[in-house]
């Protein structure tokens, strides 16, 4: 479901990105790891890439990762 989710959602925005615009964009197959619904103290993920809400997360645990 998560993963369905992420692939609607990065489809949705890539269609909407402007042609000349630089973003980063994933390689086919990178794992995501999407932590919205609380802050974490820590994250423990093997995921490459981590999405967190960046108003409630501490900036210590985003300069950990």
């Amino acid at each position: 479901m998560i993963r369905t989710l992420t692939l609607a959602i990065a489809a949705l925005l890539a269609t909407h990105a402007s042609a000349s615009a630089q973003h980063w964009q994933p390689d086919a197959g990178t794992s995501f790891s999407i932590i919205l619904s609380v802050a974490p103290k820590t994250v423990n993920t093997p995921a490459e890439v981590v999405d967190l809400d960046l108003f409630d997360t501490n900036a210590s645990v985003v300069h950990t990762l």
